[in-house]
């Protein structure tokens, strides 16, 4: 209490405040928003001030049933033995022991370890009474002592069970209106969802819905199974997410920019807006801590507004898998401290923030607007309104459907299958929203603000890259010869075109970096570009499907090493070195391109342009690039055609290869070969050669157009040793 607090040492009695107040307040919500309820409340109002959960090792070490003191497992089989009055053998107490162990790692509490999570499960076991767990098995359990750690526990906990009945009291408006759920017992909905005196499922609890229904919420967040190895790997892969995208100053600056795109197609102008947004921002990062902007934060957090970023999200999902814990509660249970995860922390916890910022922003605008369109709104309702707007369009984690989370665990899977995702979702809601809005003549003025800024945010790129093209002298042909040697994630984006440089070779910035709409407009750009219907067809579905079809970050990597190949054609180590010079390479580039922190890769570029550095293949650094792709998120490309050229012709080579070894690998098979099977191999391999030899000529008709001297193209093609 108070008085306690009193007694501390003074520099402890103005955090220690901070932290009990904190943990007050939270309790004071769940009894506002409804989380909890009956003797519940009165529980809760007696112990303001003094409540903090316990938490045990138990729960969050995986190895802790291997580690308990001999001693402390000695007291406990004491305790129980005198509990059952002789009626279990010295054996079967063992195997409680060891049953109770192992059931704690599958469980999040002390109480609840028995039983089985629900989709938005509210965990209630932390205001069970400390007496009903026995000291002897608190510590068997491990108890932890610090009270930070119990501290961080509680408000995590509380922050939780906030969320989730503000979740299922949707979920029970939803689902009372469109027919899934019944108070009584139909011939549809029979299966109860929960027993009437269930707290963890209220306000879902008494209501009766399908089977399938029922057994979809059990699913929904049930554990899945992982290998050992397939642990190793998301946690592996866990750590190079967040090298490439939290530990990249440069990916930060692009979390940003790219979210002006959702605000521009929302018509979000009014930037005044931003000033709250801002102090909702400082206050989630720290910078803030007056109540008036924790409550703010607190309620857009109650709302759904923020905390929803898709790429974190998955970032945090990704590392959970590998552990089998939420990543932040192992780190607090554990004590774990230092510099390094302090940096990692608090950059992952700037990276949500980036996308909390726009997010509030796009709240404040919405409120603004609906406050103006219904001046009769209670503020509950105008709140309510603008948080649904929100999350239907701007990125949300909650709402991304069970499978592309789920298909993060594939290691063939591209990086961060959520947000593209989000961005066709939201780009949907975006369109219906429009139109539901239009036609009411209350909010047709809002919706034709929306309609604008949806014109302007799908076609603003695409017009940027038109007008500077023109401005420089680019013509359609120009354009087309420059995207023919352009990387393969850059041929289907908008670019701002610059002028060339003072060699003569074209220069530009790739839009798609920071136009969250690319994944959209790509595969329509793909679809114009393609020489006959069939070819742009096929290049606009693989555009599609990249997001969700490409290697992922890792095991890319690993296939390059595999095949000795670079993604733009270069090897990695020679064949001919030493084996030490050869895993010296091999090392160095999978620190480059999986575990190296984005930032000290660009600080390395940067130092390249600095000193004059120049590629083995031939590519030179310009700092000015290097500093503008940091500090704007904007990398100015420069295309070098007799460099791209040489990669092209080696590219040739090899495809050429595969497919003579379309024909070869069927003329001998072992045993008598169909001549059906010759003829068909036969053609397969001459289209395959065909395909190839004309995407060689469209590259040297490319460079010709943009210059290259034919002895500068002969002298590429002759030095890659083609055949």
């Amino acid at each position: 209490d108070a008085a306690r607090i009193k007694n501390l040492p003074p520099e402890l009695q103005e955090p220690v405040q901070r932290m009990r107040d904190h943990v007050d307040e939270f309790s004071e919500a769940m009894i506002d928003v409804g989380a909890v309820e009956g003797d519940l409340v009165g529980r809760i109002r007696d112990n303001f001030g003094f409540y903090a959960t316990r938490s045990y090792r138990a729960f969050d070490d995986p190895k802790w049933s291997e580690n308990v003191p001999v001693e402390v497992r000695n007291r406990a089989k004491a305790f129980l033995r005198d509990q059952y009055k002789g009626t279990k053998t010295d054996d079967e107490i063992d195997g409680i022991i060891k049953g109770t162990l192992l059931d704690a790692q599958r469980s999040g509490s002390p109480v609840a370890f028995l039983s089985q999570g629900k989709l938005g499960s509210k965990d209630l076991s932390m205001f069970k009474r400390r007496k009903s767990i026995a000291p002897e098995i608190r510590a068997l359990l491990g108890e932890h002592r610090d009270p930070l750690v119990n501290y961080a526990r509680s408000v995590s906990k509380m922050a939780f069970l906030i969320a989730n009945h503000q979740f299922l009291g949707e979920v029970r408006e939803a689902g009372l209106e469109q027919g899934f759920f019944t108070e009584n017992q139909t011939g549809t909905n029979y299966a109860k969802i929960a027993a009437d005196e269930s707290h963890v499922m209220a306000p879902l609890n008494g209501l009766y819905t399908s089977p399938d229904v029922r057994g979809a919420f059990e699913d929904a967040t049930a554990p899945s199974a992982m290998s050992d190895f397939g642990r190793i790997y998301m946690r592996v892969n866990g750590v190079v997410k967040m090298t490439k995208t939290v530990g990249s100053v440069q990916t930060h600056v692009r979390n940003v920019v790219g979210n002006v795109g959702f605000a521009v197609a929302q018509g979000h102008w009014d930037l005044s807006m931003f000033q709250q947004a801002g102090g909702g921002f400082a206050a989630s990062i720290g910078m803030k801590r007056g109540k008036e902007w924790r409550d703010y934060f607190k309620e857009a957090l109650a709302y759904g507004v923020v905390h929803e970023s898709a790429r974190a999200g998955e970032l945090h999902d990704i590392v959970q898998d590998s552990i089998g814990k939420d990543p932040h509660d192992v780190a607090v249970a554990h004590g774990i401290k230092g510099a390094a995860l302090k940096l990692a922390k608090g950059a992952t916890s700037l990276y949500q923030a980036e996308d909390d910022l726009w997010k509030l922003y796009a709240w404040e605008n919405e409120k603004a607007r609906y406050r103006e369109a219904y001046p009769e709104w209670t503020d509950e309702q105008v709140k309510k309104r603008a948080a649904e707007i929100v999350r239907n369009t701007f990125p949300t984690y909650s709402l991304v459907p069970k499978g592309i989370k789920a298909i993060r665990r594939l290691p063939m899977i591209g990086t961060f299958t959520s947000f593209p995702a989000e961005v066709v979702r939201t780009s949907w809601n975006t369109a219906h929203l429009i139109r539901e809005e239009r036609a009411n003549p209350r909010t047709r003025k809002i919706g034709n603000r929306r309609l604008a800024g949806a014109m302007i945010a799908m076609s603003g790129p695409t017009a940027a890259a038109m007008a500077t093209a023109f401005m420089f002298g680019y013509s359609d042909d120009d354009r087309e010869a420059m995207r023919e040697f352009a990387p393969p994630w850059s041929q289907n984006s908008d670019w701002l075109y610059l002028g060339p440089d003072k060699d003569g070779n074209p220069r530009y910035i790739d839009l798609g970096y920071t136009d969250p709409y690319s994944y959209i407009k790509a595969p329509l750009m793909a679809l114009v570009r393609g020489e006959d219907p069939i070819d742009g067809v096929a290049t606009a579905l693989g555009e599609v499907a990249e997001p969700f079809l490409g290697e992922e970050i890792l095991i890319g990597a690993l296939m390059d090493v595999r095949s000795n190949k670079t993604q733009t054609g270069g090897t990695i180590y020679n064949e001919a070195a030493p084996a030490w010079t050869q895993g010296g390479d091999i090392a160095s580039y999978l620190w480059t391109k999986t575990l190296e922190p984005g930032t000290l890769s660009s600080l390395r570029r940067i130092k390249r342009g600095a000193t004059g550095y120049v590629s083995s293949y031939g590519k030179k650094y310009d700092t000015g690039d290097e500093v503008l792709a940091v500090m704007l998120g904007q990398r100015r490309s420069t295309l070098d055609a007799p460099q791209a050229l040489t990669f092209k012709a080696r590219d040739f080579s090899t495809e050429q290869s595969g497919a003579n070894k379309i024909l070869s690998s069927v003329a001998s098979r072992a045993g008598v070969v169909d001549d059906d099977d010759l003829r068909d191999a036969w053609e397969g391999m001459e289209q395959a050669r065909r395909r190839v030899f004309d995407n060689l000529v469209k590259s040297v008709a490319a460079a010709r157009h943009l210059g290259v001297e034919e002895a500068v193209i002969q002298a590429r093609l002759l030095g890659s040793q083609m055949s």
